[in-house]
């Protein structure tokens, strides 16, 4: 719930934000619920989290957008994307 309340903190004072998902949950105004957002799975049958090709696009994408956001030096979407594919299961 942690996340949510910083989301929440977000849109209460204006600040850019970005909506990483995990349903059951479902992002609703005022969160920014017209943009596309990630979504990781959880699988409980076999206690693992997984991904698909496009959320894990839009995940670095979002990772990108907060570098820039903060002026920090990003890596290339390939490159985060193979990381990303180190850290969880992108199917």
């Amino acid at each position: 719930m942690g996340a949510i309340t910083e989301v929440g903190a977000s849109w209460i004072t204006q600040i850019d934000h970005k909506v990483f998902n995990i349903p059951p949950f479902r992002p609703e105004h005022p969160l920014d619920d017209e943009s596309q957002w990630h979504c990781t799975i959880r699988d409980t049958s076999i206690n693992e989290l997984w991904m698909s090709p496009l959320s894990a696009d839009i995940f670095c994408q979002k990772i990108e957008a907060v570098c820039e956001k903060i002026g920090y030096a990003k890596q290339t979407r390939e490159n985060n994307k193979e990381y990303l594919k180190l850290l969880i299961s992108i199917r």
